[in-house]
């Protein structure tokens, strides 16, 4: 049954956009409905993207995952009233995180910033927790959302806030978790060129699945994805870890264990919006193939002689991943090459 045309922006998983949308010259609209022509192949956009004529518009069912800025956005980061913010990346060494038309930004594995695209209006919000604002000034007007604070992100609110985040990082550090800085470390040092995976996402949620997976990473020569779960020290949880993996592994992977056409199509935006808001080398290219999906657990700072460990390679025996181990350690948590990684399970 095709339901009637919404009054919203989203009417559950259904957007009706202008007619330009269907052109692909909608700036603002989300970067999956827009895309004229998406690098994955018809039958595939045909499973998950349903064009139907309405009211001389069109119809377009949200995926299930989805990454990346409207144009509009892009533009405002790269040369607008949000460009501020770029700098303040830099100069505090912040995580910018590209989400589904909103982006974070992350300090130690605190997030210090969500803000939010608000299309209809041409505005943004920014979202930040309660907890981070002892002390903290920032222009109104202010509303509360559970534990967060919103603003309205208007004329002189990034300068603003530039001014104020040694205040919003200081109070986040305290707050601050050990599991989460070394997630961030591990991010940070994927930058580099020694790294042999680039991770450009983390804390990911899909719909339908309780969990987050850690990190999403892109190896340097572009043949694998890696999915990547992170433990620091000796957490209990280690022992759990194939649980964790499972349901994100067959989302994300096809039944060939290639990256999925919906997640090859978020992550190539992604890397493509990324490099040109200069917070991913020029280096990396997501592939036009999509690549076969790897599972990697980074035990960080880890006792290697612990029983825990022997718990979980007994579990990865039994599952059909393609999991492989590596012991990272601190302050600077750089991967070793894959050739010296572990291999958990016969299939990988």
């Amino acid at each position: 049954m095709i339901p009637n045309p919404p009054q919203r922006r989203y009417h559950g998983n259904w957007l009706q956009p202008a007619c330009c949308l269907s052109t692909g010259r909608c700036e603002q609209a989300p970067i999956w409905a827009r895309a004229k022509r998406p690098h994955v192949d018809g039958a595939a956009i045909r499973s998950h993207l349903v064009c139907l004529r309405l009211c001389g518009g069109a119809m377009v069912q949200k995926p299930r995952f989805a990454r990346g800025l409207s144009e509009e956005f892009m533009r405002d980061l790269r040369e607008g009233a949000l460009s501020g913010l770029l700098d303040a990346t830099r100069t505090y060494r912040l995580d910018l995180q590209i989400r589904e038309d909103y982006l974070n930004l992350y300090h130690d594995g605190k997030a210090v910033l969500k803000l939010e695209h608000r299309p209809r209006l041409s505005a943004y919000r920014a979202v930040i927790h309660s907890k981070f604002l002892p002390g903290v000034e920032l222009p109104g007007p202010a509303s509360s959302r559970k534990e967060h604070m919103c603003f309205d992100a208007g004329p002189g609110f990034v300068d603003a806030y530039a001014s104020q985040l040694p205040k919003i990082i200081a109070n986040a550090c305290r707050y601050r978790h050990s599991e989460g800085a070394a997630e961030e470390a591990l991010i940070r040092q994927s930058l580099i060129g020694s790294s042999p995976v680039v991770f450009i996402d983390r804390q990911v949620q899909v719909h339908g699945v309780s969990k987050r997976a850690d990190v999403i990473g892109l190896t340097r020569d572009g043949e694998r994805v890696i999915l990547g779960e992170v433990k620091q020290g000796l957490n209990n949880d280690i022992q759990h870890l194939i649980d964790q993996l499972t349901p994100y592994y067959h989302i994300a992977a096809g039944a060939d264990g290639c990256l999925s056409n919906e997640f090859a199509f978020a992550y190539r935006v992604v890397v493509e919006q990324k490099r040109e808001l200069g917070v991913l080398p020029e280096s990396i290219v997501f592939p036009a193939v999509p690549p076969r999906v790897d599972c990697l657990v980074m035990l960080c700072d880890y006792n290697e002689k612990s029983q825990l460990l022997g718990r979980l390679r007994g579990q990865a025996a039994r599952s059909d991943l393609r999991i492989w181990l590596t012991c990272p350690f601190g302050p600077d948590y750089l991967l070793s090459p894959p050739e010296e990684w572990e291999q958990l399970c016969p299939s990988a």
